[in-house]
């Protein structure tokens, strides 16, 4: 049976230097549920997701299984960024992603930021407005390169 929002867990995910199995299982969901693969970003990601010293990642479990994360990155005094946002699919629209945003919200009014800033997947943009944030014209846009012969 698929559990409500409400009813699933929310943590904080330990440093690799407290708990390094569990950070490691954090850096594999987010990886798996926001990268392919192939993606010379995902290396980069996974490189970034050991050093937490600066982001703070919180992840709801349904028992052992690691459902949805959300990373808090603290750079200027006044500023935050929302990172790593990933809902499994079978546990989305369920109010998952809403309450995740709204504790990393909150975590980041705690540590002094006035304001949260992130890119998002143009697939998640009616989201992120639903949640109150407002659309700047900034799109990114990537791809891998094959190195010359």
């Amino acid at each position: 049976m698929l559990l409500t929002a409400e009813e699933i867990p929310i943590a904080e995910i330990p440093t690799p230097q407290e708990d390094p199995e569990r950070a490691e299982e954090a850096a594999r969901f987010i990886l798996k549920n926001l990268y392919r693969e192939d993606n010379p970003s995902a290396r980069r990601l996974r490189e970034q997701l050991t050093d937490m010293d600066r982001r703070t990642t919180i992840a709801a479990f349904d028992g052992d299984l690691m459902v949805a994360t959300g990373s808090l990155e603290i750079g200027l005094p006044t500023e935050a960024k929302l990172e790593d946002m990933a809902v499994r699919d079978d546990y989305k629209r369920i109010g998952l992603g809403s309450m995740i945003v709204s504790r990393i919200e909150a975590m980041a009014a705690q540590a002094g930021a006035e304001e949260i800033r992130f890119m998002s997947a143009i697939t998640s943009v009616a989201f992120y407005q639903k949640l109150g944030y407002s659309v700047h014209d900034v799109i990114f846009c990537q791809k891998a390169l094959r190195p010359a012969d």
